[in-house]
C-alpha cells in the first residue's frame, strides 16, 4: 500500500505540476486543482470498497495512513504551488 500512497500523494501531483509548468498554465483554478490532486484518498470511496468487501484491511490502511501522511504532504505542496 506504500506504493499506492506514494503515487497518490507525491508522484501524480509532481507530474501534474511539471505538465502545468511546461504548458505555462496559470490561474487560481489550476493551482486549486493541483492541490486537490495531492489530498488524501477519498473516505467515501474507501467506505464503498470496504462495504463491497474489496480488500477491507488494505483499504482501511490506505485511508488511515493516507490521511495521516497528507497532513505533511499537503502543506508542502501548498508551499510549492502558491
Amino acid at each position: 500500500f506504500i506504493s499506492g500512497l506514494i503515487l497518490k500523494l507525491i508522484i501524480i501531483p509532481a507530474s501534474l505540476l511539471s505538465i502545468i509548468n511546461f504548458l505555462d498554465w496559470q490561474g487560481l483554478s489550476i493551482k486549486v486543482s493541483l492541490l486537490e490532486s495531492a489530498m488524501a484518498p477519498m473516505i467515501s470511496a474507501g467506505a464503498l470498497a470496504i462495504a463491497s468487501n474489496l480488500a477491507p484491511k488494505l483499504v482501511a490502511a490506505m485511508l488511515s495512513w493516507g490521511l495521516i501522511i497528507s497532513f505533511i504532504t499537503v502543506p508542502l505542496w501548498y508551499q510549492f504551488i502558491f
